[in-house]
C-alpha cells in the first residue's frame, strides 16, 4: 500500500509540532522517520495511523483519502517500544487476539494455524504457551511483531520498537524485521532517533527536525 502525506500541519497550543509535511512512501517500502526527540516524528506517525488528527492537510492510502477514516478501519499493525502485550494472556492468545476481532472471524483451526505460522516467522515456535513475563525483552518484541502481522495489515507502524533492548538483541531484531517485512511485502514506517538503525534497515530515510522534513533519500544521505 502506498502512502501520501499532503500539507500536514499540527500545533499543540503555541508549539508547531508539524509544519507543511509532504511525503510519498511506495508500496512495500520500509521508510524510517529519523530525528531527535521532539522533532515531530511520532506525531506524524500517529496522524498517519489515525490516532491523532492534523489541524490541516490530508493522508492518502493507495490514492484514497483516509484523513477522516477511523484508526480501526485503516488496516494498520502497530509495534511500540513498550510491547503492549496482554500480561494475563499466553503468547498464543496475544497473537490470536487480533484475529478474533476480524469481521470475518477465522475458525479455531485457522487461528491456530496462523499463530503457528507467525511464531515460526519470528523464530519463537517454542514459547506459545508462555506468558509475557516469562520472556526476554527481545522475545516480547518479536511476539508484538507477530501480533501486529496477524491481521495481515496493509501498513506496519513501529515507534522506537527496539529502544529498550540491548545492542546485540537490537541488531538481531533489525535483521528479522527487515526479512519479515520483505517476505510479507507490507509497507512499513519506523520511527527512530538512531542513525545506525535507520541506515541498517531503511529503503527510504526521512530526516526530520523541528517539525519539518529536512531530507529524504536512501541510507547514503547519512554518510553524505
Amino acid at each position: 500500500m502506498s502512502i501520501t502525506v499532503s500539507q500536514i500541519y499540527k500545533q499543540f497550543n503555541n508549539f508547531h509540532a508539524l509544519k507543511n509535511i509532504n511525503l510519498d512512501i511506495n508500496t512495500g517500502e520500509l521508510a524510517v522517520l529519523l530525528g531527535p526527540s521532539g522533532c515531530g516524528k511520532t506525531t506524524l506517525l500517529r496522524i498517519i495511523a489515525g490516532l491523532e488528527n492534523a489541524d490541516s492537510g490530508e493522508i492518502f492510502f493507495d490514492k484514497i483519502n483516509v484523513t477522516n477514516v477511523p484508526v480501526q478501519q485503516r488496516g494498520i499493525g502497530f509495534v511500540f517500544q513498550n510491547y503492549a502485550l496482554f500480561r494475563h494472556k499466553t503468547v498464543f492468545d496475544n497473537i490470536a487476539f487480533g484475529l478474533t476481532l476480524l469481521k470475518k472471524r477465522p475458525t479455531k483451526e485457522k487461528i491456530t494455524q496462523k499463530v503457528d505460522e507467525l511464531l515460526e516467522m519470528v523464530q519463537l515456535p517454542h514459547v506459545k504457551q508462555r506468558y509475557p513475563h516469562e520472556l526476554s525483552g527481545g522475545q516480547r518484541q518479536r511476539v508484538a511483531l507477530a501480533r501486529a502481522l496477524a491481521i495481515r495489515p496493509k501498513l506496519l507502524l513501529l515507534d522506537e520498537p527496539f529502544g529498550a533492548l540491548d545492542t546485540k538483541v537490537r541488531k538481531e531484531l533489525r535483521t528479522s524485521l527487515k526479512n519479515i517485512q520483505k517476505e510479507t511485502g507490507v509497507t512499513g514506517i519506523l520511527v527512530t532517533h538512531d542513525q545506525e538503525e535507520a541506515a541498517a534497515i531503511a529503503d527510504k530515510i526521512i530526516v526530520m527536525n523541528d517539525g519539518a522534513i529536512e531530507q529524504v533519500g536512501s541510507s547514503d544521505i547519512l554518510s553524505g
